[in-house]
């Protein structure tokens, strides 16, 4: 199947955030002709009859399997229950919508890629023509999933999806909160820090502790050897043992006469 359930899935988040929350606040109904309509979502029923469980993994709500991870009920959907999508009426493949709803951005903030130099890249690249044309097409869509005789759809698409894409916005992140991310980046620091330092004590008291006993190993050396030099002088300088060793000398001789 060429339609990415991972892509999807981001889409469909971002949908469920930027535009379906809305709607349903507001009480505004949504046209089924539009091709953002969760009942066209080609994967919407298999998503929602998941059953997760962080700690134990994921259930298949069609025939009770158990899975480890969330990607391999996927391929299980995809090679058991891959029946279920012929139902869905005029089927809509959300990832290939993902170049207006800005899933790549979803995807950096997700894997928790470095957003620095990459983000910075992506708008360095960024064409002008080629983001019209995606804001065109986005204004389009738009238009379609408006309601008779009201605009409202068409206006909270417009200003939450469209209005992003240009080479200006499409890269910013408009769910941020600068005191949150402050508070986020001041803490990273401090725990960087306060690893740092624990590393260093650490350090320091196992370079004292091999230092101490290797200092401990060598006084053990010199006083064996102390007690060898000592042995020693009192073997060869013991005057009685001088005279005894004589004496055996004589004494051999004498026999040997």
């Amino acid at each position: 199947m060429s339609c990415s359930r991972i892509n999807s899935r981001y889409a469909r988040s971002i949908l469920q955030r930027s535009i379906y929350n809305l709607l349903q606040s507001a009480n505004i109904k949504f046209s089924v002709g539009c091709p953002l309509h969760p009942s066209r979502d080609l994967f919407r029923e298999q998503e929602e009859i998941k059953n997760s469980n962080y700690q134990s993994g994921w259930t298949c709500g069609y025939c009770g399997k158990w899975f480890y991870e969330e990607r391999f009920l996927d391929q299980h959907f995809d090679n058991r229950h891959s029946n279920v999508l012929d139902g869905v009426a005029n089927a809509t493949c959300l990832d290939d919508y993902c170049d207006i709803l800005r899933c790549d951005l979803a995807r950096i903030q997700d894997t928790s890629m470095i957003k620095g130099n990459h983000i910075w890249w992506k708008n360095a690249l960024c064409k002008p023509t080629e983001m019209m044309n995606i804001k065109n097409r986005c204004l389009r869509i738009a238009k379609e999933c408006s309601s008779e005789g009201s605009n409202n759809v068409q206006d909270i698409i417009t200003s939450n999806i469209c209005s992003h894409l240009t080479c200006k916005n499409y890269w910013n992140r408009e769910d941020v909160d600068p005191v949150k991310e402050a508070y986020k980046l001041a803490f990273h620091i401090l725990f960087g820090i306060m690893t740092g330092l624990a590393l260093f004590t650490y350090y320091m008291f196992t370079l004292e502790y091999v230092i101490s006993l290797a200092n401990y190993d060598i006084s053990l050396w010199i006083n064996a050897r102390n007690r060898v030099i000592l042995h020693t002088n009192r073997f060869q300088y013991n005057p009685t043992y001088k005279a005894a060793s004589r004496w055996q000398r004589e004494t051999r001789d004498k026999l040997m006469v």
